[in-house]
């Protein structure tokens, strides 16, 4: 789990329960789609620094208060 799930999830006071699931099961299971969950995407915030954004927020904890 990263850390802007957990971030929210403790924010309304709940924890996770998730098991650990090997790369090789969710894998055998999803087949090709396994990749967008086991790698994920490729996201950067570059094109909004160079944009000159500041965000309302420095850390994502503050924003869920």
């Amino acid at each position: 789990m990263n850390d802007f799930s957990e971030s929210l999830l403790l924010s309304f006071g709940k924890t996770t329960f998730l098991p650990r699931v090997s790369a090789f099961l969710i894998k055998s299971v999803l087949g090709e789609m396994s990749v967008m969950l086991l790698e994920g995407t490729g996201v950067s915030n570059g094109k909004l620094k160079e944009a000159g954004f500041k965000p309302e927020y420095e850390r994502v904890e503050d924003s869920f208060t």
